[in-house]
């Protein structure tokens, strides 16, 4: 039952009995949705009402008289569909991709994500949290906004990755995705040699091509940040000795 209508008639007898009906009004679909009991005046619904499809309907029913000719008077009912929270709500995307530095300072965005909801009953209402994948808490998430953040207990150094289940609900219903954060690395160490000096001594007839020395350096960065190069930067010092690059050996 959705509500009854009520007619009054003065007429005695017959000319008093009154029928309702319901009567098509312009291009209104609502003559597929609802009935009306013709006795009664009691309003029904036919099918299932999706306020996400339609959220109000107008009827037009008509109360007419058993007198001849039969007279009637017609009202207006105006239905609202109240939006019950009948669907999960839904992220933009099922899976999200973002890079950092391993620089990033604690309290720092990572990234966004966002989810929608079909209920209007749910608007304001969706709550976001991460479920697995931060073991050692380094993010944490507006649970409102759904900002991913390096957490204020953020380790010194960071994992290369990090795949976080998220989830979003509506106090109801829950749905899911994945955030794949990607540690970029950064070149925070200068490569230090391991002496200061290094003192070499060969005879004056040494032949051309022979090994001097070999210098060594270390970088504490990891990946190409840590590969060393080595050279000599003295143009004048370049005319009698060269640098093998990549091992440090000093050659005449």
């Amino acid at each position: 039952m959705v509500t009854k209508v009520t007619a009054f008639d003065p007429e005695p007898k017959s000319n008093g009995l009154i029928h309702y009906t319901l009567l098509p009004l312009g291009s209104s679909n609502a003559l597929d949705y609802f009935s009306i009991n013709p006795e009664t005046g009691t309003i029904f619904t036919k099918r299932f009402l999706d306020q996400e499809q339609q959220s109000e309907y107008q009827l037009l029913v008509e109360a007419a008289d058993s007198g001849v000719p039969a007279l009637s008077g017609t009202t207006t009912v105006v239905v609202k569909i109240d939006d019950l929270n009948d669907n999960p709500p839904v992220f933009d995307q099922p899976f999200y991709h973002c890079t950092i530095t391993d620089q990033v300072t604690r309290g720092q965005l990572v990234t966004k994500v966002s989810a929608t909801d079909p209920d209007s009953c749910s608007i304001g209402a969706l709550r976001y949290a991460i479920i697995a994948g931060n073991d050692d808490q380094t993010f944490e998430m507006d649970e409102v906004k759904g900002i991913i953040l390096l957490s204020l207990h953020r380790v010194p150094k960071l994992h290369l990755a990090y795949n976080l289940n998220i989830s979003v609900s509506d106090g109801v219903f829950s749905n899911f995705a994945r955030v794949n954060i990607k540690v970029q690395n950064s070149n925070k160490h200068a490569p230090r040699f391991d002496h200061q000096m290094y003192v070499a001594e060969f005879p004056e007839n040494y032949g051309e091509g022979m090994l001097v020395t070999q210098v060594k350096a270390t970088d504490e960065d990891d990946g190409t940040y840590g590969m060393i190069t080595y050279s000599i930067p003295s143009e004048e010092m370049q005319q009698y000795f060269r640098m093998d690059a990549d091992t440090g050996k000093s050659s005449c």
